[in-house]
C-alpha cells in the first residue's frame, strides 16, 4: 500500500486470487454451477464487498488504521447476530464467553492508548464497513452451500476485482506503472486472500456462523505478533494483554 494506490492492489490482488481458484475449479470441475445457479450470488456478495473495502478506505485518512481497524473487525459481531437469527444457530455459554474473550482482545490490540474518538463522517464510514462485513459473511453461507467453497471463493474474488474496474477509470489509475517488487507482492497478497477465504468457507460448511466469525476476524492479533517476530516492534502491555485474551478467547 506504501508503493501502490489502494485500488490497484484491490483489483490485482483480487483478481490474481480469483484466477488461482479459477485454476482449482477448472481442475475439479465445478464451474457449471457458478454459471447456471450462482452466478447472481456472486455479483451480488461482490459489490457488497467492493463497499466495504472502499468506506474502509475511506474512514483509514481521517481515522488511521488505529481507530478505524478496530471497529470495522468487529464484523464478526454483526455475522453472529445474524446467524442466530436466521440460521437458528445455537451456541454454548462457554462458546459465548469465547467470542466476548475474542472480540475484546482484537479492539485492545488495535486501539491505541491515547487516541480520541470522534464521532465524524469518517466514523460513521467506519463502522459502515463493519456492518457490511457483517451482512457479507452472513450471506456468504448461501451461495457456499450451493455452490461449494471453491466456486464460491472464485466468484467473489472475480466479482470484487472486476466490480473496482470503474474506480480504476475514474481515478487514471495504470495498471502498467507497476514495479516489478511491488506487483509480486501485490500477488502474493491475493493468493494469501484467496487461500484464508477458501478456508473460512469451509469452516462455514461444518460450523455455525457465531463460531467462526470471531476466529476470523482476529486477524489484528496475529498481525501484531508476526509484527513483533518478524519486524521486531515492541507491543505495548495492554496490546499483549489482549493478545492473551484473543487466545484463551
Amino acid at each position: 500500500l506504501d508503493s501502490a494506490s489502494k485500488w490497484k492492489v484491490l483489483f490485482l490482488s483480487q483478481l490474481f486470487g480469483g484466477l488461482v481458484v479459477l485454476v482449482v475449479a477448472l481442475f475439479l470441475g465445478q464451474l457449471d454451477n457458478l454459471f447456471f445457479q450462482g452466478l447472481p450470488w456472486v455479483v451480488v456478495l461482490g459489490v457488497i464487498n467492493l463497499i466495504g473495502m472502499y468506506t474502509y478506505y475511506k474512514a483509514i485518512p481521517a481515522k488511521g488504521i488505529a481507530l478505524t481497524a478496530p471497529i470495522a473487525y468487529s464484523w464478526a459481531f454483526i455475522a453472529i447476530i445474524l446467524g442466530l437469527i436466521f440460521y437458528n444457530e445455537t451456541i454454548t455459554s462457554l462458546q459465548i464467553g469465547g467470542i466476548l474473550l475474542i472480540l475484546s482482545g482484537i479492539f485492545v490490540v488495535t486501539f491505541k492508548h491515547g487516541e480520541k474518538l470522534v464521532f465524524d463522517k469518517s466514523f460513521f464510514f467506519a463502522v459502515f464497513s463493519m456492518v457490511i462485513w457483517g451482512v457479507y459473511f452472513f450471506l456468504m453461507k448461501q451461495p457456499i452451500l450451493l455452490l461449494g467453497p471453491v466456486i464460491t471463493t472464485m466468484g467473489v474474488k472475480l466479482a470484487t476485482s472486476f466490480t473496482s474496474i470503474p474506480v480504476l477509470l475514474r481515478k487514471q489509475i495504470n495498471l502498467l506503472d507497476t514495479e516489478q517488487k511491488v506487483l509480486l507482492s501485490i500477488l502474493g497478497v491475493g493468493l494469501l486472500d484467496a487461500t484464508g477465504f477458501v478456508s473460512y468457507n469451509f469452516a462455514a460448511l461444518n460450523a455455525p456462523i457465531a463460531i467462526i466469525a470471531p476466529i476470523a476476524s482476529a486477524t489484528p492479533v496475529l498481525t501484531g505478533l508476526l509484527g513483533v517476530v518478524i519486524l521486531k516492534e515492541k507491543l505495548l502491555a495492554l496490546q499483549k494483554l489482549g493478545i492473551i485474551i484473543t487466545i484463551v478467547g
